[in-house]
Protein backbone atom coordinates (compact mmCIF):
# COMPACT_ATOMS: atom_id res chain seq x y z
CA UNK A 1 0.00 0.00 0.00
CA UNK A 2 0.87 3.68 -0.42
CA UNK A 3 1.93 5.54 2.33
CA UNK A 4 -0.81 7.85 1.81
CA UNK A 5 -3.63 4.50 2.14
CA UNK A 6 -1.92 4.13 5.08
CA UNK A 7 -2.71 7.43 6.64
CA UNK A 8 -5.87 7.07 5.39
CA UNK A 9 -6.94 3.79 6.71
CA UNK A 10 -7.87 4.89 10.37
CA UNK A 11 -10.20 7.56 8.54
CA UNK A 12 -12.19 4.42 6.97
CA UNK A 13 -15.19 4.63 8.70
CA UNK A 14 -15.62 7.65 8.37
CA UNK A 15 -18.35 9.54 5.57
CA UNK A 16 -17.50 10.86 2.61
CA UNK A 17 -18.21 14.54 3.96
CA UNK A 18 -15.41 14.14 6.57
CA UNK A 19 -13.01 13.06 3.50
CA UNK A 20 -13.74 16.08 1.51
CA UNK A 21 -10.89 17.93 2.89
CA UNK A 22 -8.77 15.03 1.88
CA UNK A 23 -10.12 15.28 -2.06
CA UNK A 24 -8.07 18.38 -2.56
CA UNK A 25 -4.48 16.37 -1.82
CA UNK A 26 -2.57 15.54 -4.93
CA UNK A 27 -1.39 11.87 -5.21
CA UNK A 28 2.01 11.52 -6.44
CA UNK A 29 3.12 9.11 -8.63
CA UNK A 30 5.56 6.79 -7.02
CA UNK A 31 9.03 6.25 -9.60
CA UNK A 32 11.34 4.71 -6.92
CA UNK A 33 10.62 1.64 -4.59
CA UNK A 34 11.69 4.84 -1.56
CA UNK A 35 8.02 5.71 0.39
CA UNK A 36 7.34 9.32 -0.47
CA UNK A 37 6.34 10.67 3.02
CA UNK A 38 3.77 13.60 2.16
CA UNK A 39 4.68 15.68 5.81
CA UNK A 40 1.92 15.95 8.38
CA UNK A 41 1.82 19.32 8.50
CA UNK A 42 0.58 19.74 4.79
CA UNK A 43 -2.17 17.27 5.19
CA UNK A 44 -5.43 18.97 6.53
CA UNK A 45 -7.34 16.71 9.21
CA UNK A 46 -10.93 17.06 10.22
CA UNK A 47 -11.67 17.90 13.99
CA UNK A 48 -13.05 15.07 15.81
CA UNK A 49 -12.84 16.68 19.32
CA UNK A 50 -16.94 16.07 19.78
CA UNK A 51 -16.33 12.17 19.37
CA UNK A 52 -15.41 10.69 22.95
CA UNK A 53 -13.92 7.35 23.12
CA UNK A 54 -14.89 4.45 25.06
CA UNK A 55 -13.42 4.05 28.68
CA UNK A 56 -10.39 1.87 29.39
CA UNK A 57 -10.28 -1.26 31.30
CA UNK A 58 -9.26 -0.60 34.96
CA UNK A 59 -5.80 -1.16 36.10
CA UNK A 60 -4.69 -4.21 38.18
CA UNK A 61 -3.87 -3.72 41.88
CA UNK A 62 -0.54 -2.28 42.88
CA UNK A 63 1.34 -4.86 45.61
CA UNK A 64 1.49 -3.45 49.02
CA UNK A 65 3.60 -1.14 50.22
CA UNK A 66 7.05 -1.23 52.46
CA UNK A 67 7.37 -3.32 55.25
CA UNK A 68 5.88 -2.38 58.71
CA UNK A 69 8.29 -0.56 60.46
CA UNK A 70 9.00 -1.87 64.28
CA UNK A 71 7.05 -1.15 67.82
CA UNK A 72 8.30 1.69 69.36
CA UNK A 73 9.00 2.00 73.00
CA UNK A 74 6.51 2.22 75.73
CA UNK A 75 6.47 5.83 76.51
CA UNK A 76 7.14 7.28 80.76
CA UNK A 77 4.32 6.96 82.84
CA UNK A 78 1.78 9.59 82.92
CA UNK A 79 0.80 12.36 85.85
CA UNK A 80 -1.96 10.63 88.13
CA UNK A 81 -5.08 12.20 87.44
CA UNK A 82 -7.57 14.38 89.80
CA UNK A 83 -9.72 13.05 92.46
CA UNK A 84 -12.69 11.95 91.36
CA UNK A 85 -16.34 12.95 93.36
CA UNK A 86 -17.16 10.91 95.96
CA UNK A 87 -19.63 7.88 94.91
CA UNK A 88 -23.02 6.85 96.26
CA UNK A 89 -23.80 5.46 99.26
CA UNK A 90 -23.22 1.68 99.33
CA UNK A 91 -25.91 -0.32 100.66
CA UNK A 92 -25.55 -1.37 104.87
CA UNK A 93 -24.19 -4.02 105.22
CA UNK A 94 -24.70 -7.16 107.38
CA UNK A 95 -25.19 -7.05 111.08
CA UNK A 96 -22.09 -8.51 112.73
CA UNK A 97 -21.90 -10.95 115.13
CA UNK A 98 -23.10 -9.94 119.12
CA UNK A 99 -19.82 -8.66 121.44
CA UNK A 100 -19.33 -10.17 124.37
CA UNK A 101 -21.13 -9.42 127.57
CA UNK A 102 -19.17 -6.74 129.48
CA UNK A 103 -18.00 -6.94 133.17
CA UNK A 104 -20.23 -5.62 135.54
CA UNK A 105 -19.19 -1.88 136.71
CA UNK A 106 -18.53 -1.31 140.33
CA UNK A 107 -21.05 -0.18 142.85
CA UNK A 108 -22.19 3.06 143.18
CA UNK A 109 -22.08 5.25 146.54
CA UNK A 110 -25.15 6.68 147.76
CA UNK A 111 -24.09 8.20 150.37
CA UNK A 112 -23.97 11.33 149.43
CA UNK A 113 -27.48 11.84 148.31
CA UNK A 114 -29.23 13.83 151.14
CA UNK A 115 -33.02 13.04 151.89
CA UNK A 116 -35.82 14.60 153.56
CA UNK A 117 -39.25 13.97 153.55
CA UNK A 118 -42.40 13.40 155.75
CA UNK A 119 -46.65 12.49 155.28
CA UNK A 120 -48.70 12.80 158.02
CA UNK A 121 -52.66 12.69 158.56
CA UNK A 122 -55.26 14.01 161.10
CA UNK A 123 -56.57 12.09 163.63
CA UNK A 124 -59.38 14.15 164.82
CA UNK A 125 -61.64 16.55 162.42
CA UNK A 126 -62.36 20.57 163.23
CA UNK A 127 -59.25 21.51 164.39
CA UNK A 128 -58.22 24.36 166.42
CA UNK A 129 -57.93 28.03 164.41
CA UNK A 130 -54.96 30.55 163.90
CA UNK A 131 -52.07 27.87 165.40
CA UNK A 132 -50.33 25.36 163.50
CA UNK A 133 -52.37 21.92 162.84
CA UNK A 134 -51.25 18.99 164.44
CA UNK A 135 -51.21 16.08 162.21
CA UNK A 136 -50.65 13.66 164.63
CA UNK A 137 -50.54 10.05 162.18
CA UNK A 138 -47.20 9.73 160.84
CA UNK A 139 -47.12 8.25 157.62
CA UNK A 140 -43.39 8.83 156.55
CA UNK A 141 -40.92 10.36 158.57
CA UNK A 142 -37.88 8.44 158.13
CA UNK A 143 -35.51 11.81 158.83
CA UNK A 144 -37.38 13.40 161.35
CA UNK A 145 -37.52 16.32 159.89
CA UNK A 146 -41.21 17.08 160.80
CA UNK A 147 -42.59 16.89 164.45
CA UNK A 148 -45.85 15.67 165.00
CA UNK A 149 -45.88 17.18 168.56
CA UNK A 150 -45.62 21.15 167.08
CA UNK A 151 -47.17 20.47 163.47
CA UNK A 152 -44.34 21.74 161.73
CA UNK A 153 -41.86 21.01 159.39
CA UNK A 154 -38.40 21.48 160.32
CA UNK A 155 -35.51 22.20 157.81
CA UNK A 156 -32.32 20.66 157.94
CA UNK A 157 -31.01 20.41 154.46
CA UNK A 158 -31.07 24.00 152.77
CA UNK A 159 -32.52 23.75 149.02
CA UNK A 160 -36.05 23.33 147.14
CA UNK A 161 -39.03 21.24 148.50
CA UNK A 162 -42.58 20.60 147.61
CA UNK A 163 -45.21 20.41 150.17
CA UNK A 164 -48.81 19.91 149.56
CA UNK A 165 -52.22 18.92 150.83
CA UNK A 166 -55.50 17.12 150.60
CA UNK A 167 -58.42 17.91 153.00
CA UNK A 168 -61.60 16.68 153.57
CA UNK A 169 -64.51 19.68 153.84
CA UNK A 170 -67.53 18.68 155.87
CA UNK A 171 -70.31 21.14 156.92
CA UNK A 172 -68.83 24.53 157.15
CA UNK A 173 -66.13 26.75 154.97
CA UNK A 174 -62.38 26.30 155.13
CA UNK A 175 -59.65 28.87 155.11
CA UNK A 176 -56.42 26.95 155.07
CA UNK A 177 -53.19 28.76 154.78
CA UNK A 178 -49.54 27.27 154.05
CA UNK A 179 -47.19 29.46 156.73
CA UNK A 180 -43.45 29.43 156.13
CA UNK A 181 -40.26 31.12 157.62
CA UNK A 182 -43.19 33.01 159.85
CA UNK A 183 -45.12 34.43 156.90
CA UNK A 184 -48.35 33.12 155.53
CA UNK A 185 -47.32 32.47 152.08
CA UNK A 186 -50.76 31.20 150.45
CA UNK A 187 -53.96 31.33 151.50
CA UNK A 188 -56.76 28.91 149.91
CA UNK A 189 -60.63 28.66 150.71
CA UNK A 190 -63.09 26.65 150.21
CA UNK A 191 -66.77 27.27 150.86
CA UNK A 192 -69.30 24.76 151.77
CA UNK A 193 -72.45 24.69 153.92
CA UNK A 194 -74.58 21.95 155.45
CA UNK A 195 -73.82 18.24 155.73
CA UNK A 196 -72.31 18.36 152.33
CA UNK A 197 -68.63 16.71 151.93
CA UNK A 198 -65.78 18.03 149.60
CA UNK A 199 -62.24 17.84 149.17
CA UNK A 200 -59.37 20.59 149.05
CA UNK A 201 -56.17 19.99 147.66
CA UNK A 202 -52.98 22.32 147.37
CA UNK A 203 -49.23 22.28 146.21
CA UNK A 204 -46.66 24.17 145.92
CA UNK A 205 -42.54 25.08 146.07
CA UNK A 206 -40.70 26.95 148.53
CA UNK A 207 -37.20 27.30 148.56
CA UNK A 208 -35.88 26.86 152.25
CA UNK A 209 -32.62 27.62 153.96
CA UNK A 210 -31.59 25.41 156.85
CA UNK A 211 -33.32 26.29 160.42
CA UNK A 212 -36.63 27.41 158.31
CA UNK A 213 -39.96 25.94 159.42
CA UNK A 214 -43.44 24.96 157.65
CA UNK A 215 -46.86 24.39 158.89
CA UNK A 216 -50.22 24.83 158.16
CA UNK A 217 -53.54 26.72 159.95
CA UNK A 218 -57.22 27.40 159.52
CA UNK A 219 -58.94 30.62 159.82
CA UNK A 220 -61.25 31.13 162.93
CA UNK A 221 -64.97 30.15 161.42
CA UNK A 222 -63.20 28.40 158.74
CA UNK A 223 -62.23 24.91 160.01
CA UNK A 224 -64.22 22.89 158.35
CA UNK A 225 -61.44 20.17 158.09
CA UNK A 226 -62.74 17.13 158.61
CA UNK A 227 -61.49 13.35 159.17
CA UNK A 228 -63.30 10.14 160.10
CA UNK A 229 -63.12 6.29 159.28
CA UNK A 230 -63.96 6.89 155.88
CA UNK A 231 -62.31 10.00 155.17
CA UNK A 232 -58.54 11.72 155.43
CA UNK A 233 -56.93 14.93 155.77
CA UNK A 234 -52.93 14.88 154.75
CA UNK A 235 -49.93 16.71 154.88
CA UNK A 236 -46.78 16.19 152.62
CA UNK A 237 -43.33 17.94 151.88
CA UNK A 238 -40.15 16.57 150.34
CA UNK A 239 -36.65 17.75 149.67
CA UNK A 240 -36.89 17.99 145.14
CA UNK A 241 -32.90 19.22 145.41
CA UNK A 242 -30.83 20.68 147.40
CA UNK A 243 -28.64 23.99 147.04
CA UNK A 244 -24.99 22.33 146.72
CA UNK A 245 -26.69 19.67 144.34
CA UNK A 246 -23.79 19.93 142.18
CA UNK A 247 -21.17 19.50 144.43
CA UNK A 248 -23.46 16.72 145.84
CA UNK A 249 -23.30 14.69 142.42
CA UNK A 250 -19.43 14.83 142.29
Amino acid sequence: LSPLLLLLLPFSNLSSQHLSPLASVPLVPIKSTQPIMTPLSQIHFPLHSQYKGNSGLPGMKGQKGGIPGMNGKQGEKGEPGSKGEKGDLGPAGVMGPLGPKGNPGSKGDNSKVRRSAFSAGLSKPFPPPNIPIKFDKILYNDQEDYNPSTGKFNCSIPGAYVFAYHMTIRGRPARISIVAQNKKIVKTRETLYGQEIDQASFLIILKLNAGDQVWLEVGRDWNGIYVSAEDDSIFTGFLLYPDDIFETLA
